[in-house]
């Protein structure tokens, strides 16, 4: 089969959606498919590469100066450049499948793509682009944005949503009516050498608390600087990987909390690095306003982490309060104090939550997510 990815964000550009993107497609051309993927360029990027056995054509776009965040430019500039980028390669190969994330600022240009391939289009949405509380331009409360995440739906073949919330916010805030089949993301098997506490500076006798994500609005984190503050846990420390526009004021908060000797903000990572911070820390915290799916947390069950998270999003598909997480309203200091500090005290409770996750990620493994989409697509093609 020979499938052409569209995706405005491809590792190592953005976030999550990229990552569960770059996983389905490396897991794809293991199985023996052809895959290619139009992304957009960036720092550090090439052009052209092939990666893991992907294809990666990068198009160019206006004002893309950080990795991890997007400029509107570059998202606008990106459709154009992605359609001559797709027909180019429509030129050279037929494609079975196209397949496009993000009902923007990938949506508009995958279906122009897919109707000059004459073959399926199959759309992933991932949950920002249908609602995202923190954003004023959210699509589902500005109009011209909502319009085009409208009209992209309706003009796939398939719509696939990462988990029930996101589907559910494709009903209720889009009003779409067609086929969503609910195909969650995956997680590749990881190896990395095993490393104490002191390679990351952290003491035996402390309690590490992880949150790993983008440091954006939507993330919460200002929230769970003021839960920290008043939590009095003995040895804390709170570990913050990731980067973006909301680290030098949540720096500031730290501070000014008395936290400065209890928050560190480690900055962007490498995956061994990140998985061995995993593997050293007592509890994986997210105070998210809300996620489409959160593959983090997949990250964090491998490695049978306890969690805190937030009650609402594609987490709790998977995420059981008292089972494997604790589970708190957003925006909620109160709440997620009370929470950190509950499982930090106790020990047999953080031991349940460690095995159910160990137990529960399995259902996860990328090779069955990878033989979900090829069954979908098939049944397109047929």
């Amino acid at each position: 089969m020979n499938l052409l990815v569209v995706n405005y964000e491809y590792p190592p550009l953005g976030g999550g959606g990229g990552v569960a993107c770059e996983q389905v497609a490396v897991e794809l051309a293991a199985m023996g498919h052809r895959v290619d993927v139009v992304t957009s360029l960036g720092p550090g990027t090439e052009p052209a590469e092939m990666r893991d056995g992907v294809h990666i054509t990068r198009a160019k776009v206006w004002c893309r100066r950080g990795r991890q965040t997007a400029s509107l430019p570059s998202m606008l500039t990106f459709v154009l450049s992605a359609i001559r980028a797709g027909k180019r390669l429509i030129g050279e190969r037929r494609y079975d499948i196209v397949h496009v994330h993000f009902a923007v600022p990938s949506g508009p240009a995958g279906i122009r793509i897919g109707r000059a391939a004459k073959c399926p289009v199959v759309l992933s949405v991932h949950g920002g682009d249908l609602y995202d509380p923190s954003k004023r331009l959210s699509p589902h409360r500005c109009r011209p944005v909502g319009a085009v995440v409208r009209h992209v739906m309706r003009s796939a073949d398939l719509v696939l949503a990462q988990s029930s919330n996101t589907a559910e916010n494709a009903r209720r805030y889009h009003r779409f009516k067609g086929r969503i089949e609910i195909v969650p993301l995956g997680i590749p098997p990881h190896r990395f050498e095993a490393v104490s506490r002191e390679r990351f500076g952290l003491g035996e006798d402390e309690f590490v608390a992880v949150t790993i994500g983008r440091i954006v609005r939507r993330k919460g984190l200002s929230y769970l600087l003021d839960a920290l503050a008043g939590a009095e846990i003995e040895g804390l420390k709170l570990m913050v990987v990731g980067d973006g526009p909301e680290r030098a004021n949540l720096a500031r908060q730290a501070q000014a909390l008395g936290l400065g000797d209890v928050v560190q903000f480690i900055g962007q990572v490498s995956d061994e690095e990140k998985f061995q911070l995993l593997s050293v820390a007592d509890l994986f915290v997210m105070a998210s306003l809300h996620e489409g799916f959160g593959i983090i947390f997949l990250e964090a069950m491998s490695e049978g982490l306890p969690m805190v998270a937030t009650n609402v999003g594609g987490q709790t598909d998977f995420l059981t309060d008292e089972v494997n997480a604790l589970l708190v309203p957003p925006e909620d200091s109160a709440a997620l104090r009370d929470a950190v500090r509950r499982a930090a005290g106790d020990d047999g409770l953080r031991a349940r939550m460690k095995e159910n996750n160990l137990r529960d990620v399995k259902r996860f493994e990328i090779r069955r997510i990878a033989e979900r989409h090829v069954e979908l697509f098939e049944e397109l093609i047929r």
